[in-house]
């Protein structure tokens, strides 16, 4: 009986997440009401209020959920092993896992941080990514470790540059697998952007 009642919960849930969505496709979220989404979700606004406060606690609790899992699957980045695959030009594959599951929710990512839903969450998950990161180099690489960039601007250019590219591949539902995306975020990490650019050759060693 539990299981039962536990996967109509799921099902309920990802209707109301569909029907959010779409509506927010459609109104823009600001204009998106309870109403809305029960409507689009053929379910009545009590089975809503079953699960949520209104709309914008709905959206939190969705991201928080999307966001947590992210952490969780960054948080087993390692850098040491990430350059190791750099070293052979191959894409990282706990990084194609995180691609694998931004791809798993392209709409919902592309809906909700696109024109029409709420462009701030961005920085929500900007913060949440380096933070990880922070956390991860200080377990990794300690601060006394020499580097020509100190760190906390090369966190602020990794994760600016990363989510750019990431969403830029999401929004314009591009070709690319993502190992592919894995493999160029490789090289620029890698080789750089003077070299990513074919403004300068890679050396002998590494062709």
């Amino acid at each position: 009986m539990t299981i039962k009642y536990d996967r109509r919960q799921v099902k309920t849930k990802q209707q109301l997440l569909q029907a959010l969505l779409t509506c927010i496709e459609q109104k823009g979220l600001d204009h998106v009401t309870v109403t809305d989404i029960a409507n689009a979700a053929d379910l009545n606004r009590g089975t809503f209020y079953l699960h949520y406060q209104d709309v914008r606690h709905m959206v939190q609790q969705i991201m928080n959920e999307k966001i947590n899992l992210l952490s969780d699957l960054i948080s087993q980045v390692d850098p040491y092993e990430h350059s190791q695959y750099a070293e052979q030009d191959l894409p990282y594959p706990k990084i194609v896992v995180i691609l694998e599951e931004l791809i798993a929710e392209r709409q919902f990512y592309t809906t909700i941080l696109g024109p029409k839903g709420d462009p701030s969450y961005i920085l929500h998950i900007k913060k949440i990514l380096t933070d990880v990161l922070y956390n991860k180099f200080e377990l990794h690489v300690p601060g006394t470790t020499s580097a020509p960039v100190p760190r906390h601007y090369l966190l602020a250019y990794m994760t600016s540059a990363a989510l750019g590219m990431i969403l830029y591949w999401l929004e314009n539902d591009l070709p690319e697998t993502p190992s592919e995306i894995g493999e160029i975020i490789m090289n620029i990490a890698n080789h750089g952007l003077i070299v990513s650019a074919g403004l300068r050759e890679k050396p002998q060693s590494q062709k």
